[in-house]
């Protein structure tokens, strides 16, 4: 049900953190971890504008039905991905 703008950076972020990780193991062993203590700060400190948007139960409900009738109808596939694409643009705007 929270929501901010910042989850649209999750993917970005989990990507940066495969080398950051390691980096930051290696930079400890030398003695010196706090190198990049200031970008750490700066994610930790951005703002979080959470709302909460909690999608009702009829809307689930029709959405649960319609990817399953989604199985064997192509239209009712592109209007699930529609109707899945318009709850994003919801949440996010």
């Amino acid at each position: 049900g929270l929501t901010t703008p910042y989850q649209l950076l999750s993917p970005l972020l989990s990507l940066l953190f495969v080398p950051f990780y390691p980096l930051a193991m290696l930079l400890h062993i030398f003695g010196i971890g706090d190198v990049l203590d200031s970008v750490l700060l700066w994610v930790f400190n951005l703002p979080s504008d959470i709302t909460e948007n909690i999608l009702p139960f009829w809307a689930v409900a029709m959405y649960v039905s319609l990817s399953i009738l989604s199985i064997w109808s192509r239209r009712l596939f592109f209007l699930l991905i529609v109707s899945a694409l318009g709850y994003g643009a919801f949440l996010f705007y």
